[in-house]
Formats: C-alpha cells, structure tokens, sequence
C-alpha cells in the first residue's frame, strides 16, 4: 500500500480514459468506452487506498473535490454505453458511480463508529482512540476560537502529534479488524438491494455536473429508471427561484401565486413521474439540490390553492433525506446502547449571555413522554461540560439554541460553542439528534462529499437520524411543530412519519394563521438519516413498570387461587 507520485497515476489513468473515448468516436467500437470506464474505476480505487493514508481531513477533501470531475466524465461514459446498449449494467455502474462520488469521508467514520460500538467493550484500544481524538478535538478547535493567538504554531504541533498517534492506532486496529479497512469497491455494493426499501417507498437519487442532472429511481418490484436532465440555464434559474422563496418570512406571503407556479414547475422538473404514486420518497441529494425543502413543492395549481389548502407534495409523500445510499445503510446498522432516554439542552440567554439574544423559555413538558428518562440541561447547566459529559448517554438529544452555519459552524452553549472538532470527537449513542436551532442543515458545500453541516457532524459522530434545520427557523412555528412531534413519538411513530404528521397538523390547525401557513413557517426542518422508531431504553423507569406488572399478575394468581381452595 505505498504510494509514490501520486498524481502520475491519476493523471496516466485520466489521459487514458480520455484517449480511449476519443478512440472510440472516431471507430464507434464501444470496446473503447469500455476500456475508458475500466480506467475510471482503477482511478478510484487508488484515490480510495490514498485517502487512507492521508492523516488532514483537509488533504482528503480536496481528494475528493479533484475526483469529482473525473467521475462526471466517468458518468458520461457509462451513459453513452447505456444509450448505445440499453443494458441494464451500465445504469447500475452510473448510479456506483453516483454513490462513491458523495459523503465518503461520512461513510468511513460511520464504519469506524459501527466498529466502536461492537468491539469497545471488548478492545480498550477504541477507548483509548475516542480519548485521543478529544484530545485532538481541543487543538484543532482552539485556532478557531483564538485565530489571532500566539499558542496556534503550538497548538498545531500538538494536534499534528495526536493525528500521528490516532494514525498509528488506526492502522494497527484495522490490521485486526478488516471490517474496519473500508467499503468494498465493486458495483454490486453500491446498488440498492430489496431490503433497502419498504413498500410504496421511492429511492431518488441525483448526480449533479456542469452540464446534466442524473436521477436514478429505485422501487421495490420495478424497474430501475434513470433520467439525464440537462442541467442549463432554465433549470439552474427555476431553483433559484424556488430558493428565493425562502431567503425571508414575507417573500412567499408577496407572491403566493408566484411561487405556487414555482413550486410547480420545479417537481415537474426534478421528480420523476414514476415517483408520483410512492407513499414514501427517500431522497439522495446532490450539489444545489442539498438546500431545497422537497415538502414544499405543489404537485398541481388547480383550484386556485392557498398557503393552507395548497397540494405540497408534503400531502402525498413522507420525504426523507440520505447523504448516500451507503451511508443510510451503516445508519441502520447503528444500534445504540445508551441506557438513557432523552437529553435537552436549552441555554436561553436570558441575560444576553456572551452576547446573543434571547430565546423563550424552554419548558419540556410539552415532549409527550413525561415518566420516561430523561434530563433537561436549563441555563447554567446548558454548558460544554455538562453536555459533553451526558451526550454519548441519551438515545435522543434535543438542541434549543441558537445556531450559525456561517465558516464556522456552531451550536451555541451557554460558556462556550460547540464547533466541529468537538462534535466529530463525541462518542454518541443517539437514535435521533433533534436540531430545531437555526440553519443546522447548512455549510460549506465541498464538491465530492457534500455539505459540511452541523447535522453532517452529529451523523459522523454515530447519530442514526438527525432533524435538522434548512433555515433561520421561527421560534413559536417550531415550538408548535415539536410539541406535534414529540407526541407522535410518544406514541411509537417514527422521526419521518411524526415530522410528516407533525406538519400537516400544524397546516389543519385553525389557530394557525394565514400567514404562519407559509412553507417558510413548516417545511424547514427535515428529517435525514435512518427513519426508526425509537425504542424506550430499558431504564429504571421501565424496570419500574415490569415490577409493577408482575405485583398485578401475583396478586390476580393468589386471588384465583384463593377463590379454588374456597370452592
């Protein structure tokens, strides 16, 4: 696995990708576009055996910013061979394509974080790792907090010394542990398998280039479909207006009939016909397509519609949100064994603490699960320690803050942010990570791995399913919406169908008014990851109830045997 001159290798397999498809348009043997595919996919497998031995995630994303194009021309490879032979082989090496070209830094901390969770009782050594990358967690967080200060050249050292010894660490424990060595590379591992999907539901996934949008269908029992939408200047502007809709509270109030038309046209656009009669739409966003509110698009303008009667596809179809294929798969696959049931974390600034405004005050007995375990982090409590020391112990975790998503993502605590570094350190064992602050679902977006998030950040960290913000929300909008949520969970439902239920209560409550039926007043929050029903731990409080049940069944037997004897 050494790697010498790097950059020769990429470059020697791209020239002959490209010489090889230029062979074949002056013969037409498409032997050539076969042989250029080949090459493609010899490129990825040593950008992947690359990246494992990068120690920056820095260095790793601009690895994968530089295969993005290479793929885009892989992509049009495998689409010329689909339209010269119809073979359903080359849609399924398109949609590999598609997958491996997105979140995979995100899959591989998810990998390792599966690992952690099987072997870290039974290895120390994960322990020892999860010390070693909070240590690092505070070298790599202080230069963003004191950029101006003279212990940065320090603190570099210092955090280049654990990245060494993290390193080090890794590549003894994946000498032992091959499932730690990475996903396997070959198209059957990317494509969708029967198990993948529930019935009604719709897979969509988008590629998004310079020049085309791919969308791949995915159903149970159906064809597999794939679209190739050119990607020009109507389209690039029919969302730009769409997302302009959103940039304020009053821009969809001016023009109602405006961005119905919109909304209209755009999942015209976008969203396959063969999706239209799916009860579920499960979807795999790429590039521009990260940022829209999918919910809020109307699915026809007749009948004149208004902000609450309008037919939002949020009417039709439960939507879900992945990074990827593969990453939605290892969310399932997290099984968290946290004993705990619910922590909140609420600061509210009463004071105008380190300067930031207030919020309403937090009462959490609104949840709908009184009686369960669960821990509120009010005021003064609502501190970096504290929620360090509880987050990896709660099966949900519930923000109530304030939020930035500006270069340098942040959830606001009441000493201190909670940035990145801390957040891809944490040990968690959450089935949900409920992020109702602002904008939680926006970053950066790095070409070839997508949205750097503060959601993005709690997946890495192990959570199953985050929902997550696309925008400054509305305190008493959202506060309305959880109080409706919390008490579909309460009631066994899952984070998708209770955020569904959730909203359309909201929409069908007449104490809304006109103006707060606004999507920019519902359709912000998403939910993204692994749909689940989230089990109540067996704690004390359940434990409780057993005790109590087994009282019941003793005092019934003693009473029916009691009443024999006296006959």
């Amino acid at each position: 696995n050494q790697f010498y001159e790097e950059n020769t290798i990429f470059e020697a397999l791209t020239a002959k990708a490209e010489a090889a498809q230029a062979l074949f348009e002056k013969s037409g043997d498409i032997r050539w576009l076969e042989c250029a595919l080949e090459c493609h996919d010899l490129a990825y497998q040593a950008e992947s055996i690359l990246r494992h031995v990068f120690q920056y995630s820095s260095s790793k994303l601009n690895l994968q910013k530089d295969a993005r194009a290479r793929e885009e021309s892989a992509m049009n490879v495998a689409r010329l061979l689909f339209e010269k032979t119809g073979q359903a082989v080359w849609l399924e090496k398109a949609f590999a394509i598609a997958e491996r070209s997105k979140a995979a830094l995100l899959l591989e901390a998810l990998q390792d974080n599966l690992v952690r969770q099987r072997l870290s009782g039974s290895d120390k050594r994960f322990d020892e790792l999860s010390a070693l990358r909070q240590s690092l967690s505070y070298f790599d967080k202080n230069p963003l907090l004191e950029p101006n200060s003279d212990k940065v050249p320090q603190w570099r050292i210092e955090a280049d010394g654990i990245r060494g010894q993290i390193a080090a660490l890794e590549q003894t424990l994946r000498k032992e542990y091959p499932s730690l060595s990475g996903f396997e590379t070959n198209t059957a591992n990317w494509l969708p398998a029967p198990s993948d999907f529930s019935m009604g539901e719709a897979l969509v996934e988008y590629f998004m280039s310079e020049h085309w949008m791919d969308v791949f269908v995915f159903q149970k029992d159906k064809y597999q479909i794939w679209y190739r939408i050119p990607n020009d200047a109507d389209l690039k502007g029919l969302i730009r207006r769409y997302l302009a809709f959103f940039e304020n509270d009053y821009a969809i109030l001016n023009d109602p009939a405006g961005y119905f038309q919109t909304a209209y046209a755009l999942w015209q656009k976008i969203l396959p016909p063969e999706t239209a009669k799916a009860s579920i739409l499960t979807v795999l966003p790429d590039g521009i397509l990260n940022f829209i509110p999918f919910e809020a698009l109307v699915t026809t303008v007749d009948n004149a519609p208004n902000l609450r009667n309008a037919a939002y596809l949020l009417r039709h179809q439960e939507v879900r949100y992945a990074w990827s294929l593969a990453v939605l798969r290892q969310q399932k696959n997290l099984k968290p064994k946290a004993s705990n049931y619910l922590l909140s974390i609420a600061p509210g600034f009463a004071n105008h603490e380190r300067g930031l405004a207030p919020l309403a005050p937090a009462d959490f007995g609104w949840l709908g699960i009184d009686g369960w375990d669960n821990q509120n982090l009010k005021r003064q409590n609502a501190d970096l320690q504290h929620f360090l020391k509880a987050a990896g112990k709660y099966r949900v975790l519930h923000f109530s803050t304030h939020a930035f998503a500006d270069g340098n993502p942040r959830i606001e605590l009441m000493d201190s942010s909670l940035l990145l570094p801390d957040l891809y350190a944490l040990p968690l064992q959450a089935d949900l990570v409920m992020l109702s602050a602002c904008q939680t679902g926006l970053g950066k977006e790095e070409k070839g791995e997508g949205v750097m998030s503060l959601a993005r950040a709690f997946a890495q960290a192990g959570a199953a399913c985050i929902v997550s913000s696309l925008w400054s929300v509305n305190d008493q909008s959202t506060s309305r919406l959880m109080r409706y949520f919390y008490d579909r969970i309460g009631q066994g439902h899952s984070s998708g169908a209770a955020l569904r239920e959730a909203k359309l209560a909201y929409l069908s409550n007449p104490e809304v008014g006109s103006a707060a039926q606004s999507p920019y007043f519902w359709a912000g929050l998403v939910v993204v990851g692994d749909d689940r029903v989230i089990e109540q731990p067996w704690g004390w409080g359940m434990w409780g109830i057993l005790g109590a049940g087994l009282l019941v069944l003793l005092l019934v037997g003693w009473r029916v045997k009691a009443s024999i004897f006296r006959v």
